[in-house]
């Protein structure tokens, strides 16, 4: 049975981005230990900053249709035309907004450098900006190239590259924060994933489904309008959720203190760390399945047999956190992040909604339900500052971490009264 059931696919899947999970975790201890110790609280709150700005700029170039072109790669049967136009209209479409990010970092470097980094008069942070607009475009294609291979479920493929992304952007930070402090963290964020389109490139174009004309088939106006729907819900999301994540730690610098914003931004890295192998397998394995279900039934026992294996994992990895919290601190922060040890509870348990409410989000992808999506996203995210806003008035910025709970538990009602037909469907075999 144990033979058997290490057959499939979710498994397998898990199990490569476990392996994947555990090298970034590592990679990730290092960096973040290392940005810690040299730049301290106030650095990592900026550093925080310039990365919500990053991954606002990064969905727009890449047109915020990644997860249509796994959804679609994934539910195309084989069909080698329909694949054609579906990399082709992609690639158009994020090579010719990466140019024209690019162009917009560039001009406007010195306004984004004082507006996100507040370097107002020196401007010594402005070239980051110039890089970062130069190499956007390899930045958009290379998330571009994951996508491919995740809907065409080159598993492997897509995990070795995470792993190098993950090893390369440790080398980065650690060389350039070594001796450039927080100049060389800022430029590591915008620059080692252009590294990786190289290798990204050279295993797609190896694949034995990859065909040339593949990059060079144009722009399809039907494809284009599919994708469309996904695009508006991706960045929905890159705008929505960074701009949160920025007004919120805005409010704490500006209410409290940097310090105290960069200890907030400390809690949101050890959720990255905690939810990123689920995020992962989420990604890779949960998306292209529901897309490829059709029948109501199939879904709910996919969501049924998916959380039998997550709901446990969860709950043993924050327990754990929230047992070693003292001792997590002092590996991969610094005493200065001791005041962290107060924000776990609330956010570890944000993490378990988060995750219950995935996995009826990821339905609302495969469904391409965009208006419900785009709906739900922004009311998530208005929901989360608004109550961050409030409960910080009584509960210091230790309020933010506790509205970060309540905001989930909040969207995990909607996410099942929404899909409630399908979840208590008793025809469906458990």
């Amino acid at each position: 049975k144990i033979k058997g059931f290490s057959k499939k696919d979710f498994v397998k899947v898990f199990s490569l981005a476990a392996v994947s999970s555990f090298i970034k975790i590592l990679s990730s201890f290092v960096s973040i230990k290392v940005v810690s110790v040299i730049i301290g609280p106030s650095g990592l709150a900026l550093l925080g900053q310039l990365t919500n700005f990053n991954n606002i700029f990064l969905r727009i170039a890449t047109g915020g249709n990644n997860t249509g072109v796994t959804k679609y790669l994934a539910s195309s049967n084989g069909d080698e035309q329909k694949n054609k136009e579906i990399i082709g209209t992609s690639l158009f479409i994020s090579f010719y907004l990466s140019l024209i990010c690019g162009i917009i970092l560039i001009l406007f470097s010195g306004y984004f450098s004082a507006l996100i980094l507040n370097d107002i008069g020196q401007q010594k942070y402005k070239s980051i900006f110039v890089v970062f607009g130069i190499t956007i475009l390899l930045y958009a294609l290379n998330t571009k190239l994951l996508a491919i291979l995740n809907g065409f479920k080159e598993y492997r493929k897509y995990i070795l590259v995470d792993i190098i992304s993950s090893t390369v952007g440790l080398i980065f930070s650690v060389f350039l924060v070594f001796y450039w402090n927080i100049y060389g963290a800022l430029l590591a964020a915008v620059t080692f994933q252009s590294v990786v389109f190289l290798i990204s490139i050279f295993l797609v174009t190896n694949a034995s489904w990859f065909k040339k004309d593949f990059l060079f088939s144009g722009y399809n106006k039907i494809i284009a309008k599919k994708l469309t729907l996904y695009s508006i819900m991706a960045l929905t999301s890159a705008i929505c959720v960074p701009l949160s994540q920025m007004i919120i730690r805005s409010k704490i610098s500006a209410d409290f203190s940097v310090n105290d914003a960069g200890i907030w931004e400390g809690i949101n890295k050890i959720s990255v760390l905690n939810l990123m192998i689920i995020t992962k397998s989420l990604g890779i394995y949960y998306l292209p399945k529901l897309s490829s279900i059709k029948d109501d039934f199939k879904i709910k026992n996919e969501i049924i047999k998916t959380a039998k294996l997550l709901i446990p994992l969860v709950i043993f990895t924050s327990l754990t956190i929230y047992l070693l919290r003292d001792f997590i601190i002092q590996l991969i922060f610094t005493e200065s992040f001791k005041e962290m040890r107060e924000l776990f509870s609330y956010q570890l348990l944000g993490d378990f909604c988060k995750i219950l409410s995935w996995l009826f989000a990821y339905l609302i992808l495969a469904k391409s339900m965009t208006k419900t999506y785009v709906f739900l996203e922004i009311f998530s995210c208005f929901s989360w500052v608004l109550l961050s806003f409030l409960l910080m008035n009584f509960f210091g910025y230790k309020g933010a971490t506790i509205a970060y709970f309540l905001n989930y538990v909040i969207y995990l009602i909607f996410m099942i009264i929404l899909f409630r037909k399908i979840l208590f469907n008793k025809k469906a075999a458990l």
